[in-house]
């Protein structure tokens, strides 16, 4: 089996017919090492001659080539000299990888019979499933709103899914074929959690954790993206024709850093003047702590050009035994191979817990501060976290997106209609930036909307 994509639920369901013994074991292995194990008991049917079992298995990488086996023992007909047996294997993306099956206590279904119309009703608890069955059965065909996925012995053996948008009760998994003895497995992959979505005045991406608590230890950060290209917008730029944006990855121990601190290492891009070109530069700082913002240069300086391939990165020490109150950063450039590197940066911060991955217009002010600059894109990929110390375990994020385990922020502003610089009142709201889901690569894109009403900072902006 090749799969095309990361965070992948493998399914199997393995068969035999026309055996003569009470009982039939299956078992599942592959040559990719994933760990089987049985979703469903052994589903008898034909008087107990017929048998048909669901297995299934996580895989956190795309698969290659790898070979699925199935091995059975207990049921050899010696009467006939051998026994009828198979599997049909598929993938699924795009579930819930660490709790892929609806809760709900009527799944998995299992029914058998003798009739043309395999059947069983099934419920689950929430809304966008995917219903899967598998049925054994002569001349099958997918029932009435269910698309067959794969078949084998002909079509006396098939699957089919069917995704469902709300909550269902007794959906029937139903099938046709000839009159005969049957077996059917229905069940319920559900889609990834939902998350929280919020709003920002000043950036758009994502802060995510590791449990439900958001109280895990999340001691490293660290993403690659492309280097924004910065353009004047259409609305022009506020304090002196300049507009900027920053990308960034980030620590920080509470929600949208409510208690003032962070720890933060990315790219900054400026834009001045409809005629000019382009600046960037690298830079790194711990907020609250020491030192708060420092632009990497001498020889940590990096030479940054737009669409670069970066990788940045934040560390607590304590990941790796050090101390919990430094930091260390590090942001590089893959085409001009230069580096910033910075170590034991003062933060009283000893427990990070959430990783964040941000395009944000940075606060850059003189008379007043900069708008921020357009772009087509900002596009993050491979974004890890770390969890636990000493060591940490290295995790892609799709991990915990599919649990909901984050909070995605968009960047939206309004003009101030009253109170400007004191209780102001807001108008039409407009989305400057919007954050696109994570995919099973852990990759995800930050997209410029429009530059309106910002910065935030100057007070005629809400």
């Amino acid at each position: 089996m090749t799969t095309s994509s990361a965070y992948d639920i493998i399914i199997v369901y393995t068969m035999e017919a026309l055996d003569l013994q009470s009982s039939c074991t299956f078992s599942v292995s592959d040559t990719a090492g994933l760990s089987w194990t049985a979703r469903t008991a052994v589903v008898f049917g034909n008087n107990g001659r017929d048998q048909l079992q669901e297995f299934y298995a996580k895989s956190s990488s795309a698969l290659s080539s790898d070979t699925i086996t199935e091995s059975i023992s207990g049921c050899v007909s010696t009467q006939y000299g051998g026994e009828y047996n198979g599997f049909m294997a598929f993938g699924v993306s795009g579930t819930s990888f660490n709790s892929p099956f609806d809760p709900n206590i009527s799944l998995p279904g299992t029914a058998s019979g003798n009739s043309n119309t395999p059947t069983k009703s099934v419920s689950t608890t929430n809304a966008n499933d995917m219903i899967i069955g598998a049925a054994r059965l002569g001349g099958l065909t997918s029932g009435s709103g269910f698309t067959r996925i794969v078949y084998a012995d002909g079509t006396n053996d098939l699957t089919e899914y069917k995704i469902v948008s709300s909550a269902v009760t007794n959906l029937a998994v139903a099938f046709s074929g000839n009159t005969g003895y049957w077996e059917e497995i229905a069940a319920a992959l559900q889609a990834p959690v939902p998350g929280i979505l919020s709003t920002s005045y000043n950036y758009a991406g994502y802060e995510v954790y590791t449990n439900g608590n958001q109280n895990g230890v999340v001691p490293l950060v660290a993403t690659y993206f492309y280097q924004p290209v910065p353009t004047y917008p259409p609305g022009g730029c506020a304090d002196f024709y300049t507009c900027n944006f920053a990308t960034w990855v980030g620590l920080q121990d509470t929600w949208n850093q409510s208690d003032g601190k962070l720890a933060q290492a990315g790219t900054w891009a400026d834009w001045v003047n409809a005629s000019c070109a382009a600046s960037y530069f690298a830079w790194y700082g711990v907020v609250g702590g020491n030192p708060q913002f420092v632009k990497c240069t001498g020889s940590n300086n990096v030479i940054v050009n737009g669409a670069d391939k970066i990788f940045a990165y934040a560390e607590n020490e304590a990941a790796y035994g050090g101390q919990s109150n430094y930091y260390d950063f590090e942001v590089y450039d893959y085409q001009s191979n230069t580096s910033c590197i910075s170590t034991q940066n003062s933060l009283n911060m000893n427990t990070p817990h959430f990783a964040d991955y941000v395009q944000e217009n940075s606060k850059e002010c003189f008379i007043d501060c900069a708008s921020l600059a357009s772009f087509a894109t900002a596009h993050f990929f491979s974004a890890q976290l770390y969890s636990g110390l000493n060591p940490p375990v290295d995790t892609f994020i799709y991990q915990y997106t599919t649990q909901g385990f984050y909070y995605a922020f968009n960047m939206t502003n309004a003009p101030c209609t009253a109170g400007c610089g004191g209780q102001k009142t807001c108008g039409t709201y407009v989305t400057n930036v919007s954050t696109g889901a994570v995919d099973p690569s852990s990759s995800f894109d930050e997209t410029w909307q429009t530059s309106y009403y910002t910065p935030t900072y100057n007070s005629q902006n809400c």
